[in-house]
């Protein structure tokens, strides 16, 4: 698997967990393999960059 498809699998997770819930950002990157929540919000805006 490409590093880009692992990528946006993690982003879609992330997605799913903030839908319609107001869970904390930390907590969401941690749980979606990201290393904190600045890596998730820059890999969000670059892959809007890019679309599927």
């Amino acid at each position: 698997m490409s590093e880009w498809y692992v990528l946006l699998r993690h982003i879609e997770k992330a997605k799913r967990l903030l839908e319609g819930r107001r869970l904390p950002l930390k907590w969401v990157a941690a749980e979606c393999g990201f290393t904190d929540q600045s890596h998730l919000s820059r890999a969000f805006r670059h892959s809007k960059r890019f679309p599927q």
